[in-house]
């Protein structure tokens, strides 16, 4: 059986994100367009962010 896929406009550019429907919550994706690291936020309905970026704490 073959995964359908939905898509999602990135909140980055409004390019069009194809999301496949084995996709994770909080799971990361790119957006082919502008790059953008993205993050699966809900599933029903599929909603998406932009993920947050990492910060190094450096022992702080």
């Amino acid at each position: 059986m073959e995964a359908t896929t939905n898509t999602v406009p990135c909140p980055e550019c409004e390019a069009v994100v194809p999301i496949a429907d084995d996709t994770l919550l909080n799971e990361i994706i790119p957006c082919a367009e502008c790059g953008a690291d993205l993050e699966i936020t809900g599933l029903d309905p599929l909603t998406i962010e932009v993920a947050p970026e990492i910060e190094e704490d450096w022992g702080e």
